[in-house]
């Protein structure tokens, strides 16, 4: 998904959520590009940061919200 929640309401952004949500426990694997980190936090099991074209986090995203 590129952007999914981009310029939705509300409403619909819950939808594309809960949609990710039921794919990842499904087992199915879910690559997201956003600047959204509430969905990314919601649904991000593993998060990858890039800065400035940089690699600059890769692991659990628990953790990388905590930093």
């Amino acid at each position: 998904f590129d952007e999914p929640t981009s310029a939705l309401d509300p409403q619909s952004s819950e939808g594309v959520a809960a949609l990710m949500e039921d794919l990842a426990k499904r087992d199915m694997v879910v690559i997201t590009v956003t600047h959204d980190m509430d969905l990314a936090k919601r649904v991000g099991k593993k998060v990858l940061e890039i800065c400035n074209g940089e690699k600059s986090y890769y692991g659990d995203g628990k953790d990388f919200f905590i930093k």
